[in-house]
C-alpha cells in the first residue's frame, strides 16, 4: 500500500511539472498611429503639431539654416531634399488635407521663387509660412 501511495504522488508530480512546461503566449496590441485622442510626448517637447511631419520640418530648419548662413547653394540643394521628402508623402496629406496640400504645394513654389531671386528675406519667410502649415497638417 505504501508503495501504491508513492506511485500516485510520483504520478502526480510528474504530471504537475509536465504543467509547468507548456509556453505561455501573451498577445500584445499592435502599435497605435497617433489621433486625437492619444499625444506624441516627443512632438510635443520639439514643438511639432500632432499630425505633422517631422522629416520635413527638419528639411525646412537645414534649409533656413543654409540661408541664414548665406549659402544659397546650399539652401538650393536642401530643398531639392524636400521635394524628394515631399513626393513620398504629398499623396497621403492631398487625400486627407486637399488645403494643406495646396497651401505647401504654393510655398514649395514661393521658396523656389525667392531661392532663385536669392532674396534672403522671403526664402526666410517662404520656409517659415512652409513650417507653419506643415506643422498644422491634420492627424490621421
Amino acid at each position: 500500500m505504501k508503495l501504491s501511495s508513492l506511485a500516485w504522488v510520483a504520478v502526480l508530480g510528474l504530471v504537475t511539472l509536465g504543467g509547468c512546461n507548456q509556453s505561455v503566449t501573451t498577445k500584445t496590441a499592435p502599435p497605435q498611429e497617433p489621433t486625437a485622442e492619444t499625444s506624441n510626448p516627443i512632438a510635443e517637447a520639439q514643438g511639432v503639431a500632432e499630425g505633422s511631419y517631422p522629416q520635413l520640418l527638419a528639411v525646412v530648419t537645414k534649409t533656413q539654416d543654409a540661408v541664414n548662413a548665406q549659402n544659397l547653394d546650399q539652401a538650393k540643394t536642401e530643398f531639392v531634399t524636400f521635394e524628394d521628402a515631399w513626393a513620398g508623402v504629398e499623396d497621403g496629406i492631398k487625400e486627407r488635407s486637399p488645403d494643406s496640400y495646396e497651401a505647401i504645394e504654393d510655398d514649395m513654389n514661393q521658396v523656389n521663387g525667392a531661392l532663385t531671386s536669392a532674396n534672403t528675406e522671403k526664402t526666410i519667410a517662404a520656409l517659415q509660412t512652409m513650417a507653419d502649415h506643415i506643422k498644422i497638417i491634420p492627424a490621421n
